[in-house]
């Protein structure tokens, strides 16, 4: 339906409709834009509470490091808690840096969205100068400057957790040329009784055949003696070959070699029964134990050096004599 106006004749159709009281024109729900967002919008009570719980974490970091060196060197290495204790005080002194790194992120600095057109690859004078800008602003924002609190607790957090490297480093081992006398005397002596590693002494009959245990001199497995560790093993009659001088250095089919390879100084202590076999695991020396443990694959140049055996009179393991030749790898020789 339509009307017409008298006086100027226009027409209104029906279907026209008035804007609605209010309405400006606008979308009904234009989007909002993020306002950037800080430490200012919390306030200073909640900004410190911040900054303490930041340099908490740091100082936790930097306990945990402490409680590291005291583990590594207070508690004896053959406690059942040693090792765990390490783990956990190091991770401890690790998560502590990273939570601490990510709350200053989250809680200190401020948080705004920007987008950045491309741009050509490659950098002009300009760019280089707003680089510059953008690293002082950052370093700005990040409150180091200001901020003594977290300058000096993020400090001696990394300061601190560099010193479980030193430990970890001085318990590699002994160096060949500052050790030459250390790497080339024996702790085994004629007489000694071979000892497992909890100190009990082995006798005649322990092992059975194929058997195969690692002994030490009279219980002696301190860490300071690492040509000390040895493999004692049970043949068959017939089966051992030894070399020529060296028959008597059986006892009832017990032969005992040195665990330590003769080509880099890893634990050679992986025997087959059936092939008799000694395999090195580091660089894949094999050694045949029948025939007196000499390579027959892999980059060792020589057998393994040989203990020579006896009973004392109660029966139990004894060397009969100190080892005859070098241990350890091959180059400690040339050293």
């Amino acid at each position: 339906m339509s009307t017409h106006d008298s006086a100027g004749g226009e027409s209104l159709t029906g279907n026209t409709s008035a804007s609605a009281p209010g309405d400006t024109g606008r979308p009904a729900n234009p989007p909002s834009a993020k306002s950037p967002t800080g430490p200012e919008d919390v306030g200073p009570r909640a900004d410190k509470r911040s900054e303490r719980l930041v340099a908490t974490c740091f100082g936790v970091s930097s306990l945990a490091a402490i409680a590291f060196l005291v583990v590594f060197w207070a508690l004896p290495k053959t406690d059942v808690a040693y090792t765990p204790l390490l783990g956990v005080c190091l991770a401890v002194s690790l998560f502590g840096v990273g939570v601490g790194a990510i709350l200053w992120a989250k809680k200190i600095m401020p948080d705004e969205e920007a987008v950045q057109e491309r741009h050509p690859m490659y950098s002009t004078p300009e760019d280089a100068a707003k680089t510059a800008a953008v690293f002082a602003e950052g370093t700005e924002k990040t409150g180091v400057a200001r901020r003594r609190l977290l300058r000096y607790s993020f400090l001696g957090a990394m300061g601190t957790l560099a010193l479980p490297i030193v430990p970890i480093i001085s318990d590699l081992g002994v160096h060949p040329r500052g050790n030459a006398r250390q790497l080339k005397t024996s702790p085994w002596k004629k007489g000694d009784r071979l000892t497992t590693e909890e100190g009990a002494p082995v006798r005649i009959g322990d092992l059975e055949y194929g058997g195969i245990l690692t002994v030490f001199p009279n219980g002696n497995t301190s860490p300071s003696n690492s040509l000390a560790p040895t493999v004692l093993i049970r043949l068959r009659a017939g089966e051992n070959q030894p070399r020529p001088g060296r028959e008597t250095w059986e006892v009832d089919g017990h032969v005992a070699y040195s665990a330590i390879c003769t080509h880099a100084g890893c634990p050679a202590k992986l025997y087959e029964q059936q092939t008799h076999h000694m395999l090195c695991p580091c660089h894949q020396s094999t050694f045949l134990v029948t025939e007196h443990c000499r390579p027959i694959f892999g980059p060792a140049a020589r057998p393994l050096p040989q203990l020579p055996l006896a009973l004392d009179n109660e029966g139990f393991f004894v060397a009969g004599a100190a080892y005859q030749e070098p241990l350890g790898p091959s180059f400690w020789e040339r050293s």
